[in-house]
């Protein structure tokens, strides 16, 4: 690559930031050029336009199984086991992890008992292509709520993962749920209208 460059002695470098017409950097164009990118991914646009604080909007890395799991720390040779967290029961990668994992569906099947039927995916369905498709059929004034509830579930299970991996402490489907309850009170306390708006359409 670099077998053509012609060097100028005497002659100090200059950083090119390539995403602004002067060359210059400044950080609200780099914010421009991450979120670009980011919208351009499969299912990132919805991610980025969910109502979500912003600590949860990471997530689209799920979408592209950029999380670190088991199963992706043992295809780099990081540890030699990749059983889900959750279940023990399957390697655990993300679309296991956050659709069908059995302990993922007990979750799911309490959020369904409260008029949420449609938020349970198949137990072979991937992540972002069950996502893709079930938003389709959600009426249009919901999507942005729906979007948030997503991101909402996967992150608290992420976060029970994390607990029983870092902490060795675990909850039981029904307390995970209880806080996927009050973190959507929070959020709905703290104004996001939309996601409001889809549980008092389900109720």
């Amino acid at each position: 690559m670099v077998e053509s460059i012609v060097l100028t002695p005497h002659t100090s470098d200059r950083f090119i930031w390539r995403w602004m017409a002067t060359g210059n950097y400044t950080a609200s164009s780099a914010y421009r050029a991450f979120f670009t990118r980011m919208t351009s991914l499969v299912g990132a646009k919805q991610v980025w336009r969910a109502a979500t604080p912003p600590k949860v909007k990471f997530f689209w890395l799920a979408l592209h199984g950029r999380l670190c799991t088991p199963e992706r720390r043992q295809r780099h040779g990081l540890q030699q086991e990749a059983t889900c967290t959750l279940c023990d029961q399957h390697h655990e990668i993300l679309d296991h992890l956050l659709a069908s994992c059995t302990y993922t569906c007990e979750v799911r099947h309490l959020l369904a008992m409260t008029g949420l039927q449609r938020f349970g995916p198949s137990h072979d369905a991937r992540l972002a292509d069950w996502w893709q498709q079930t938003r389709a059929d959600v009426p249009r004034s919901l999507r942005r709520g729906f979007d948030s509830l997503v991101l909402l579930v996967s992150w608290i299970l992420w976060k029970e993962r994390n607990r029983r991996t870092f902490h060795n402490v675990t909850k039981s489907p029904a307390q995970v749920f209880s806080l996927i309850c009050d973190e959507a009170d929070s959020w709905i306390a703290a104004g996001y209208r939309s996601l409001a708006a889809l549980f008092a359409a389900v109720n």
